[in-house]
């Protein structure tokens, strides 16, 4: 099982490469491309936990 923290989902997109799709935005990456338009998905968490309890989903939680 492959394992990853996601940073997005947007249900519908049509910028995301031809057609429409569903774009899934992992945190994490390591690519540091110069054109990055989701720069916030760099780093990895640190496990401050700050995140969890502004999440308007309650999607988060710390283990």
């Amino acid at each position: 099982m492959i394992e990853g923290v996601i940073n997005k989902i947007i249900p519908f997109s049509s910028v995301d490469g031809p057609g429409n799709r569903t774009a899934i935005f992992l945190q994490g990456c390591n690519f540091n491309c110069i054109y990055c338009h989701n720069p916030e998905t760099i780093q990895l968490c640190t496990g401050c936990g700050r995140c969890v309890g502004s999440c308007p989903k309650d999607a988060l939680y710390q283990a």
